[in-house]
């Protein structure tokens, strides 16, 4: 079995008032890939209630100025992100496809044809 081996792992932070920080613990864990345990995704932030609480004391001061915006506004704001989705559908399937053949691989399965 080969394995992968990242040399570009990435620690992701949490979002809280606008910018990326890390957790306030200071500890991350690892996402390591199902298929291969070699392969680690990345290091991810290890919240504490401390995180939450200041994710939504961030969530209660931006609904302040968030409840004066126009709904047509808000609606075009949300609206954004789902266009480029929309966009990128077609793309969709192939990484899907392209990571399950991956999986399979390395599991030593075998594609199938479905029967109609």
């Amino acid at each position: 079995m080969q394995t992968t081996v990242r040399t570009n792992v990435q620690t992701y932070n949490n979002f809280i008032d606008g910018d990326w920080v890390p957790s306030r613990s200071g500890q991350v864990f690892e996402n390591r890939n199902p298929a291969d345990r070699e392969d680690l995704i990345g290091y991810f932030q290890e919240s504490s209630v401390a995180d939450a609480e200041a994710a939504i004391a961030a969530a209660r001061r931006a609904y302040v100025q968030w409840r004066l915006v126009p709904a047509p506004k808000r609606a075009e704001i949300l609206f954004k992100p789902r266009r480029s989705l929309w966009r990128e559908r077609s793309n969709v399937p192939a990484t899907l496809h392209a990571r399950w053949a991956r999986c399979s691989k390395k599991r030593g399965a075998t594609s199938r044809k479905r029967s109609t």
